[in-house]
């Protein structure tokens, strides 16, 4: 399946990730939402929404400040439903909502021999290193050495749905 996370400070996106889904006639998707409210709007639109109840998430909803409660909150949930699908054996596309599918991805990851293919996040494109010093000293305060560090973008992933895969999120 296709898996999305959204919530109502990003439904433009959410109705963007949809409508792309739609033209390339892909219905194996899963749209999660975190509040009962978002979950309605969703399932008025004819969508299926699955409900992860997210207590404690504040009024705006989104995750975009990093390091803040909503980010942590959002990650840690995403993390929870992706290990459930997992462990009951579906094989798992995960992209975030302002990803934008101009094709199937799906018979382009399948037949690779690979139970999990991952991005880098902070690949340099001359060197093919991992380098982001912003990352490490902006973002989260690190200081000292980045060698050694891999940068994994979880933002788009192929997973297959096994306890080892599982394994690995949780």
């Amino acid at each position: 399946i296709i898996l999305t996370f959204a919530t109502a400070v990003y439904d433009p996106l959410c109705q963007n990730f949809v409508a792309h889904l739609k033209r390339l006639r892909l219905d194996a998707y899963l749209l999660v939402a975190f509040t009962p409210a978002y979950h309605r709007t969703l399932r008025a639109r004819g969508e299926q929404p699955y409900l992860h109840l997210l207590d404690g998430l504040s009024a705006a909803g989104g995750s975009d400040v990093f390091a803040s409660k909503d980010f942590f909150l959002i990650n840690a949930a995403r993390y929870s439903v992706l290990t459930q699908l997992l462990r009951a054996g579906f094989h798992v596309f995960s992209a975030d909502l302002d990803v934008a599918l101009l094709a199937n991805p799906l018979p382009v990851v399948w037949p690779l021999p690979y139970d999990l293919l991952l991005q880098s996040d902070a690949r340099d494109v001359n060197t093919l290193s991992e380098s982001s010093p912003f990352l490490l000293r902006d973002r989260l305060h690190l200081g000292g050495n980045a060698s050694g560090v891999t940068y994994v973008n979880g933002g788009v992933f192929f997973a297959r749905g096994t306890h080892a895969v599982a394994r690995v999120f949780e």
